[in-house]
């Protein structure tokens, strides 16, 4: 029994031995595939870098398309007519304040109109404070209305930045799904080899812990030594009794 153990304990070193160089080999393969095609793994179950950035990249440019959106329905208002409506002007505290000036000034011509005429020069004065009053409040819209337009051409840059680059993502996801079928061809070969190693390991670490169990059970309780003599048969006690039977046997004859 003891030799059938040790024949198995050689024959599953053996074994370790040749999956041990197996699955150094398949895991060097899958590493230097993973190297040459730059896969870079992020777990089990977990998607690819590029996916990742696939899926931020499109909420990204949903976010764009809504700014580009907003931006569009500004900038279409501010073209439209004087743009004395749009929120940009109608909140501007400068417009608000040339308008109230404008008002004042406007509403001073008009009670002094009634006792000048208009070549006053107080009169022309007035008109002429209106007038540069009405300037600042147009090139204050004219400003609002270019920032707007602004606003909506970044937007759409943007979103259409955004678009070439989620084309290009894209393609590169196709592309590393292709590759990725060879690696995780190599993934598994590696796995399952790594399995094998562990379940024959197992095996004969569980075989060296019985061997050592039995082994416990046994004592030594007195030396093994050859004898100097046989203790069979006895020789010289043979020869006497031999004698004395022979003489005896002769006396009584």
């Amino acid at each position: 029994q003891a030799q059938s153990e040790s024949a198995r304990a050689t024959a599953l070193e053996e074994r370790l031995a040749q999956l041990k160089g197996k699955l150094e080999d398949s895991e060097k393969a899958l590493v230097d595939f993973a190297a040459d095609q730059q896969i870079v793994s992020t777990g089990e179950d977990q998607p690819s870098l590029s996916a990742q950035n696939l899926s931020e990249l499109n909420a990204q440019l949903a976010q764009a398309q809504s700014a580009r959106i907003r931006a569009e329905a500004d900038w279409n208002q501010a073209r439209a007519g004087d743009g004395l409506g749009m929120p940009q002007v109608v909140q501007s505290p400068l417009i608000q304040k040339l308008r109230e000036s404008r008002s004042l000034l406007a509403a001073q011509y008009q009670e002094q109109l009634r006792t000048f005429k208009a070549d006053y020069p107080d009169m022309r004065r007035l008109a002429g404070q209106i007038a540069e009053t009405d300037q600042q409040i147009a090139a204050e819209v004219r400003h609002i209305r270019e920032s707007v337009r602004s606003e909506y051409e970044a937007a759409r840059a943007q979103e259409s930045l955004l678009e070439g680059r989620l084309t290009g993502l894209k393609n590169d996801v196709l592309d590393l799904q292709g590759r990725s079928i060879r690696y995780n061809i190599l993934r598994r070969e590696a796995e399952t080899n790594r399995q094998l190693y562990d379940s024959v390991l197992s095996r004969l670490k569980e075989m060296e812990v019985s061997a050592g169990l039995r082994a416990s059970n046994v004592s030594v309780i007195d030396q093994a030594v050859p004898p100097v003599k046989p203790v069979r048969p006895r020789k010289a006690l043979s020869l006497l009794f031999s004698a004395m039977l022979g003489l005896t046997g002769g006396v009584g004859l």
